[in-house]
């Protein structure tokens, strides 16, 4: 848990990135607007897949 905690302390806009995906799915999801729930888990996983590959390419420029 510890290590997650800083990763994001690290990463601040990773988290705020997060934070705004999940609400917008979260709306999405309670105001029925959405064709399927897969739709919604696609769209999630495909930020979080494109946020991931960002962080990765960050790390190995820096390194």
């Amino acid at each position: 848990m510890r290590g997650v905690i800083d990763f994001y302390r690290r990463n601040p806009i990773v988290l705020v990135v997060a934070v705004v995906v999940g609400l917008v799915v979260s709306l999405l999801a309670a105001s029925g607007d959405s064709e399927s729930i897969v739709t919604e888990v696609v769209a999630v996983g495909a930020v979080g897949l494109g946020l991931g590959l960002f962080i990765a390419w960050r790390r190995s420029r820096d390194a």
